[in-house]
């Protein structure tokens, strides 16, 4: 039942981010962050990202037309990290032997096998 319960989960959140694009969400947003319940709503869309696929940015901009540019980067740099952790502690803590993740982990170290483990130290970008 629970294998049921996490499809109809998937089906809907792969629903909603096409059926809500950020471009048609604009109005709403405008709305919303003129209300008192703005930060809540902040809060949400930035736990929501990952699953709608939005880009950051789109968040961030609307942080600084709610907040300015002196309270709204540091707000939209906070949101900004704690929307990326949370796809990053799934991916973390997710089971290693079981799909979606034991692709991902199968080419990842196919890739360091055949690029050696301190590849990723010896980029120019690490440097």
């Amino acid at each position: 039942m629970k294998r049921y319960a996490a499809g109809v989960l998937v089906a809907a959140v792969v629903v909603v981010a096409v059926v809500v694009r950020p471009d048609r969400a604009l109005g709403v947003l405008r709305t919303a962050l003129a209300s008192p319940w703005s930060p809540a709503i902040l809060v949400g869309l930035y736990a929501v990202r990952p699953l709608l696929g939005w880009p950051i940015s789109l968040l961030s901009a609307l942080v600084g037309f709610k907040y300015g540019v002196f309270v709204g980067v540091p707000v939209a740099l906070a949101g900004a990290v704690g929307t990326s952790l949370l796809p990053y502690l799934a991916g973390r803590f997710a089971p290693q032997r079981r799909p979606p993740v034991r692709p991902v982990r199968g080419r990842s170290t196919r890739y360091f096998d055949a690029a050696g483990a301190d590849a990723a130290a010896s980029s120019p970008r690490a440097s």
